[in-house]
């Protein structure tokens, strides 16, 4: 449909849908596959590598979501979603101190976020976790 009309500016949001279509339904190296597509199209997106992120960390591909998140991080360091993906990587793989500075900045961030937004609230069950665990 995209090739009859000639809307290729919509493929990589069509790329999009299709990968978050695919996480919601657990089929995360489907999504995984369409991100790669979209990140094809827009290789400079953060966003789009950050979601890639989180599908690998979803996956428990620790150290390819973190490569990736790094990446992000030194073009865009105070990318919320980056370094709450990233800290989130950093809890799995035991590296709390790492962990703590990059929740951290995310919290920062969204200081003053309505707690009812979902990655505030992933923020504070993750710094929960660290606090009750140190």
């Amino acid at each position: 449909m995209i090739e009859a009309y000639g809307f290729e500016i919509f493929r990589p949001v069509a790329s999009r849908v299709r990968a978050w279509a695919h996480e919601l339904r657990g089929e995360y190296p489907e999504a995984l596959t369409d991100l790669e597509q979209a990140m094809e199209l827009e290789p400079a997106s953060t966003t789009l590598r950050t979601q890639a992120a989180r599908i690998l960390r979803t996956m428990g591909e620790l150290d390819r979501a973190s490569t990736e998140l790094e990446g992000v991080l030194k073009v865009s360091p105070y990318n919320p979603q980056a370094n709450l993906e990233l800290g989130l990587v950093y809890v799995a793989q035991d590296q709390r101190e790492a962990a703590r500075e990059l929740l951290g900045r995310a919290r920062m961030v969204w200081a003053d976020a309505d707690l009812g937004h979902r990655w505030a609230s992933v923020l504070a069950e993750a710094l929960a976790e660290l606090d009750g665990s140190s």
